[in-house]
């Protein structure tokens, strides 16, 4: 299964569910999105005509549903731009926006905001709160059920299998992941043992390149360097102990759009990494197909 193919699979059950029992456009809030996360929660959920606008990161590459932006105003989250597009219900980040929020909520505008995303969980528990708040209850429900479905059937793979290979996530700059993180938790669900958690780092955090000299990683985890200010990556890719663990670990890149944020497509980036788990480690991996069905 290649990525690709896991977004079109969720973008077809999106549409499907959307398109079922669909209410009258006009008895629906015109909903907007201020950033690439609360972004796909709307996209998912509404069809085109309930969309105001989405945001200005909607067709960028770290966005997962640029297919099914293109056709929509674009914003950057001032409450002129949303008062303009006579968006009825905004969805903003858990913090980001306050005065506009609040601004938005005196003029009688309905402001939902995400919630703090830690794991799959809160990613379905946001899925139903939203779809809620957009009067689209079924589809989310089926959603939710379509996200479930793919997490239990990898979950159940990822319990048989015989050992986990340690891995690095590392992005630009040289940040990562520890535990408590949703990356933490998709790395799990794919099958690995992630290395910052492994050495107790609790949240997000510089990878610790010295402390891997003693044990290296068995694979590393790279993502958003193909969107990424070539100058971000100077110091720390020059870093020699880094060039040391590329030379010397196999190495997955996942495209930033499936995991730039806890959403919907969370479970394509965990899907993708099983399947390149049992591509370098075959030794010690199941029958990755038993992953694949409805949505994957």
């Amino acid at each position: 299964m290649k990525l690709r193919g896991a977004i079109l699979g969720l973008s077809l059950v999106t549409a499907l569910s959307v398109a079922h029992a669909e209410p009258a456009p006009e008895l629906l809030p015109r909903a907007a999105s201020v950033s690439v996360c609360t972004d796909q929660f709307l996209l998912s959920l509404v069809g085109p005509d309930q969309v105001a606008a989405v945001s200005w990161q909607a067709t960028s590459l770290r966005s997962p549903v640029r297919h099914l932006a293109t056709e929509h105003p674009v914003i950057r989250g001032a409450a002129e731009e949303l008062l303009a597009v006579e968006a009825d219900l905004v969805i903003f980040d858990p913090y980001g926006h306050p005065h506009t929020a609040s601004r938005l909520e005196e003029l009688g505008t309905q402001v939902v905001r995400l919630g703090p995303i830690a794991g799959f969980e809160d990613v379905e528990n946001e899925v139903l709160s939203i779809s809620s708040a957009l009067g689209r209850t079924e589809q989310g429900a089926n959603l939710v059920e379509q996200l479930r479905a793919r997490r239990n059937r990898l979950q159940q793979w990822s319990d048989d299998l015989a050992d986990r290979p340690r891995a690095l996530y590392v992005i630009p700059g040289g940040g990562g992941a520890g535990s408590g993180t949703f990356i933490d938790e998709v790395l799990r669900l794919a099958g690995f043992e992630n290395v910052q958690a492994e050495l107790g780092m609790v949240g997000w955090g510089r990878v610790p390149l010295e402390q891997l000299v003693i044990r290296p990683p068995d694979v590393l985890v790279l993502s958003f360097f193909e969107d990424t200010n070539p100058s971000l990556l100077d110091g720390f890719g020059r870093h020699p102990l880094f060039r040391e663990l590329l030379e010397a670990s196999p190495v997955i890149r996942v495209p930033a759009a499936p995991w730039a944020c806890a959403g919907p497509y969370l479970l394509d980036a965990a899907e993708y990494l099983a399947q390149e788990r049992t591509r370098l480690f075959p030794e010690t991996s199941v029958d990755v197909t038993t992953i694949e069905g409805d949505g994957s």
